[in-house]
């Protein structure tokens, strides 16, 4: 009789706390990227860089200022 009460606390120890970790798993699945910034690729050297630190000459992204003048 004891050991299949011990059996029982065990089984549902297991399910709970797999409950838990699959509930935990979740919630790091459903987290969005706080910031998100386009990437763009130099025109000159194939570099890719985020869009805000890009050099843009008419409709041409440069990573530096050199490949923008070459």
């Amino acid at each position: 009789m004891n050991l299949i009460r011990l059996l029982l606390i065990l089984v549902l120890i297991w399910i709970v706390w797999s409950f838990f970790k699959r509930k935990n798993a979740n919630k790091i699945k459903d987290k969005p990227n706080v910031k998100q910034i386009p990437m763009v690729s130099c025109k000159y050297c194939g570099l890719h860089i985020p869009v805000n630190e890009s050099i843009r000459v008419g409709n041409a992204n440069f990573c530096c200022k050199e490949h923008s003048q070459l």
